[in-house]
């Protein structure tokens, strides 16, 4: 709420990610996930786990319907895997697992192509969906990047 007193570094990072989430009609959701979203700085860096959504959805009260249509908000959870990461494992597990993923896709892409573009839309995925909460998707999501893994090993 207080951006304006915050360095130019805040104001610009919001604004990009704030014109992402326009784009991808997320904005209201990940507006709704950073405004709640109150960590101490071991929980930023190291997160939670998966057991304390009940605890990041109680801490601010807020209308239960949306201001525009007058429909009910439902579940808030911020529909982006990306950011359920950053809540359950931190900035130092959000920043390994990508590192990983960044190194394998720079990897497989002189290996196979076609897994390279498989991988890019997989991240994409990962940023606009909230699908890895779903067993079946982490496991397909999982199961891809170790076969890449070792698709990369054997070259």
């Amino acid at each position: 709420s207080e951006i304006e007193n915050n360095n130019i570094f805040f104001r610009g990072f919001f604004l990009v990610f704030g014109l992402m989430a326009f784009l991808i009609n997320r904005s209201e959701l990940w507006g709704i996930f950073f405004s709640r979203y109150n960590p101490s700085m071991s929980e930023l860096l190291f997160g939670t786990g998966p057991f304390v959504l009940s605890n990041h959805y109680s801490e601010i009260d807020i209308f239960s319907k949306r201001v525009s249509t007058g429909t009910d908000l439902g579940f808030l959870l911020p529909h982006s895997s990306l950011l359920l990461l950053v809540i359950f494992t931190g900035l130092i597990g959000v920043i390994s697992i990508l590192s990983w993923i960044i190194f394998l896709l720079y990897k497989v892409k002189d290996v196979d192509y076609n897994l390279y573009i498989v991988g890019l839309f997989i991240c994409l995925n990962l940023l606009k969906s909230d699908s890895i909460l779903y067993f079946s998707s982490f496991s397909l999501y999982f199961l891809f990047f170790v076969l890449i893994n070792k698709k990369i090993s054997k070259k």
